[in-house]
């Protein structure tokens, strides 16, 4: 007789550990060769990877078979010896490009306390670091103004001059249609790499507090984020945020208007209406694979039988999940399995998310230790599963940061 998933009613065998439908644990977990179970055609939640074998590090959570697509090396990150290499998620939906960024930029966070004069037109940004604060105080306000006041004027007169009267409009649409109610942003801290007439100004601490969706209030620290670099550029004096850090400004324009022109009579709702795809990158040392599932493993060299993480990605069009459904999807989980756990709310990349970690005894008393971060953006749910034997969890723990941080949603126009 079979058993029957308590999450999704499928019947199963008897005595196999985890539902082939949906992925939900069964019971206790068993020996023998681990396997990553599809999801099939039906988006279904993110779910807990099977226990792993002794001597290789176990399997991990299944997606929807979504192929990836070839995509160009990144440039290197500001961080030496960094080599990022894109691996990329096809995802088509009809979705905001604007709603994409302005997660974005929130989760940057923005100051809120004036010292810089709040990014108006007559602000002096005599420094890089105070143009960024600018910028995000233009924003925090909803000041169109102001915003354009913050930018490279170089790039705004050649922008004027192409976009005529919609470049204020296209602007307003990409950075401030979606602004978080009740922004408060306290502490920032900044570092500064100055050459020449540029620099990059990296956010290091502060905090930010808003109003969520369901109108509870939230406040992030920023120094619990992967932190994002600004490009800034000096003109006459003063220092003004470069778009050339904003990459997905140049897909919403694309997609925005209808010639790479004149905007008239697009009403900027072509956006909604468009392919989008994930990319995520890896350091040195490392290497990365599409699995048939769809999903990318991605493991140190140096270490391929004790470290793996895996990105799955699933489709929540239609479906209620959400972070706090996803914390206790997981909780009833490794509950059942019998697993100390501890989780909290956090980001991933620059999005927020929620994450677990937990250890448990492999078949042969190995340990392995297990760090899950789950995300929701735009009607797609990201989890990205660390897992590890032993002290090399710590180990890589750096490097895993980097991967995570490197999480990004982009647009292109529709095929």
């Amino acid at each position: 007789m079979g058993m029957r998933c308590p999450r999704c009613g499928f019947e199963e065998e008897e005595g196999s550990p985890f539902c082939s439908n949906c992925g939900a644990a069964l019971g206790p977990p068993a020996g023998g060769e681990g396997e990553a179970t599809r999801l099939g055609g039906e988006a279904q939640p993110p779910v807990s990877p099977p226990p792993p074998q002794a001597g290789a590090v176990p399997p991990v959570p299944p997606a929807p078979a979504t192929p990836l697509e070839a995509y160009p090396p990144a440039a290197p990150g500001s961080g030496a010896g960094r080599n990022w290499t894109p691996v990329l998620i096809g995802i088509i939906g009809v979705l905001a490009v604007a709603v994409i960024v302005l997660v974005l930029v929130f989760t940057v966070f923005k100051s809120d306390d004036g010292g810089t004069g709040g990014g108006k037109s007559d602000t002096v940004t005599s420094d890089p670091a105070q143009a960024v604060e600018a910028f995000f105080q233009a924003i925090a306000d909803g000041d169109v103004d102001s915003l354009i006041a913050a930018i490279d004027p170089a790039y705004i007169d050649e922008f004027k001059a192409e976009y005529g009267g919609d470049y204020k409009d296209l602007l307003e649409e990409f950075f401030l249609a979606t602004n978080p109610e009740e922004l408060e942003i306290t502490g920032l801290e900044f570092e500064v790499e100055e050459s020449g007439g540029e620099a990059v100004v990296r956010i290091v601490a502060g905090s930010a507090t808003y109003l969520d969706a369901d109108g509870e209030k939230v406040t992030e620290e920023v120094e619990d984020s992967v932190i994002t670099d600004f490009e800034t550029v000096k003109v006459d004096g003063r220092w003004y945020v470069s778009m050339s850090t904003f990459p997905d400004w140049w897909y919403y324009l694309n997609s925005a208007t209808e010639d790479g022109g004149d905007t008239q009579g697009t009403e900027l709702e072509y956006i909604d209406s468009m392919a989008l795809y994930a990319s995520i990158g890896y350091p040195a040392g490392w290497t990365a694979e599409e699995m048939p599932d769809g999903s990318i493993e991605l493991w140190p060299i140096a270490d391929e039988s004790q470290v793996l993480v895996t990105l799955t990605s699933v489709d929540m069009q239609g479906q209620e999940e959400g972070l706090e459904q996803w914390v206790a999807t997981q909780e009833e989980i490794y509950t059942s399995l019998g697993w100390e756990y501890e989780y909290s709310y956090t980001d991933f990349a620059i999005f927020p998310a929620a994450q677990f970690e937990y250890s448990y005894m492999g078949e042969g008393q190995m340990p392995f230790k297990v760090l899950e971060i789950h995300t929701e953006v735009l009607g797609r749910g990201y989890t990205l599963t660390y897992l590890a034997v032993g002290d090399s969890y710590a180990e890589y723990a750096r490097d895993v940061q980097e991967i995570i941080g490197s999480l990004a949603v982009h647009s292109v126009d529709p095929i």
